[in-house]
């Protein structure tokens, strides 16, 4: 009985058919002979899965030495793309294409298959991987890029975003609609219309009143007091861009302050030195600037900006004598001549204008600048007049914020004028703030009376 059982298995046993070596190694060999790839934090779901989501047997007996016994079931990118169809579409959608992405291994060149200890499996830390390429000059048909990594590791200050972020702080990964793979918009050139929208990109960080705001108190420390010195930069149709004086990346300066920046074909010098309430510079192109957080840093002597505490009351022309008057070191003489009469006299019989300002800002109403043509018209028939430009402020705000913002208010009357070709030798300038309204600040019809500028004739 016993042998005819027995002669029952082994007959069994032949006829039930056995499963084939590739399959026995899916079952069994996978995870024994290659656990290794599913080592790390974070596992690829589809290795977690099943290895047949991405690998399929190509027939070969497995294991067998210098013998694949399985395949890719797709060629890469496509197989990643069956579960990644949104970065499918970005790079065949987007303009701006990672060129790591392109090339043989495509996605294998930053990510790991089955696992990795790192984010969105990727091979290595995220700075080190992006300088895994860029530790070298890289030319392409449209542009230079530099050695970041050389970059970096020379630099005492390194951007706040690389610090935080690592690349991706500003570039996206696989394409992008904007240049260089950035996230968000930033203008290209040295000169740039002033447009918040434009600079999308830095302010996904920094706050916009650096380009809105002409007056701050703690918003930035690049200020003369209480003035934007961004805003002094940036603002109009033909502001500087940051590039103009930052290294995006990292510097040996503060703030990142670049040591010599490409203007054209000229690598200008910014000569930036940091001081205790602000510093100054020496460009290529103009003099030395220099700004004070605490103190206003009068950098045009031509100008005069009036800080007392006190009320000023408006000079009386009619009680003037052939002395000087001083307002904060700047000296302005005015003589009591005949032909300073005779020239006073002259203006007084052109209308002049009355020119209005929005709340807080340098922009004027329209249509209250019209008449300054007239003015414009006297000086050039007269090359020997001089006239002064008075900025005032509504009495909403601290003293010295409508200071700061009444000077700025002449300085923009002053630039058209110069813009219309009158000297700026011929023109001054003083911020009064609050001091000489002119209409009740109970209500805002009145007070937009206040917010003005004032042209006189002095000699």
């Amino acid at each position: 009985m016993r042998n005819i059982l027995l002669i029952i298995l082994i007959i069994f046993s032949i006829l039930i058919p056995r499963p084939s070596n590739s399959v026995m190694a899916e079952e069994v060999q996978c995870t024994e002979c290659h656990s290794n790839l599913l080592s790390n934090t974070n596992v690829h779901t589809p290795a977690e899965e099943s290895c047949d989501n991405c690998h399929q047997s190509n027939g070969n007996e497995h294991p067998m030495e210098n013998l694949k016994g399985f395949t890719l079931s797709e060629e890469i990118p496509a197989l990643c793309y069956v579960c990644h169809d949104d970065v499918k579409s970005s790079i065949e959608n987007l303009p701006v294409k990672h060129n790591a992405v392109r090339e043989k291994k495509s996605c294998m060149n930053c990510h790991s298959p089955h696992s990795s200890s790192f984010e969105n499996l990727i091979k290595s830390d995220n700075i080190e991987l992006c300088l895994g390429c860029h530790n070298k000059s890289i030319s392409t048909v449209d542009k230079q890029l530099t050695n970041i990594k050389q970059l970096l590791k020379n630099s005492k200050i390194v951007h706040g975003a690389i610090e935080l972020d690592g690349c991706i702080g500003c570039h996206t990964s696989h394409a992008s609609k904007y240049p260089f793979l950035l996230k968000s918009a930033y203008p290209k050139g040295e000169y740039v219309s002033a447009q918040p929208d434009s600079f999308a990109l830095c302010f996904d960080c920094h706050e916009r009143t650096l380009l809105i705001n002409e007056v701050v108190k703690t918003e930035t420390n690049f200020r003369n007091e209480n003035q934007n010195l961004h805003f002094t930069h940036i603002n109009g149709e033909k502001g500087r861009n940051c590039n103009v004086c930052h290294d995006m990346h990292g510097s040996q300066s503060d703030h990142l302050i670049a040591d010599k920046v490409k203007f054209g074909n000229w690598k200008m010098p910014l000569n930036y030195s940091l001081q205790e309430n602000g510093g100054s510079c020496l460009t290529g192109c103009h003099s030395e600037k220099k700004y004070d957080r605490i103190n206003f840093f009068n950098n045009n002597p031509e100008h005069s900006i009036i800080v007392t505490k006190i009320e000023t009351k408006p000079l009386d022309e009619s009680n003037i004598k052939p002395e000087t008057i001083t307002l904060k070191e700047d000296t302005i003489e005015i003589y009591t001549n005949n032909e300073y009469w005779k020239i006073l006299e002259e203006y007084n019989k052109i209308i002049t204008p009355k020119i209005k300002f929005e709340y807080k800002t340098t922009n004027i109403i329209s249509g209250t600048e019209d008449e300054l043509i007239n003015v414009i018209d006297f000086m050039r028939r007269y090359p020997a007049s001089k006239l002064e430009i008075d900025g005032h402020t509504d009495g909403v705000g601290e003293n010295d914020y409508s200071i700061s913002l009444s000077l700025m208010r002449a300085e923009k009357v002053k630039k058209m004028m110069v813009n219309f070709g009158i000297s700026k030798e011929r023109i001054i300038t003083k911020g009064f703030g609050s001091t000489m309204t002119i209409a009740s600040n109970k209500s805002e019809k009145t007070r937009a009376e206040n917010r003005r500028v004032e042209l006189k004739l002095i000699k």
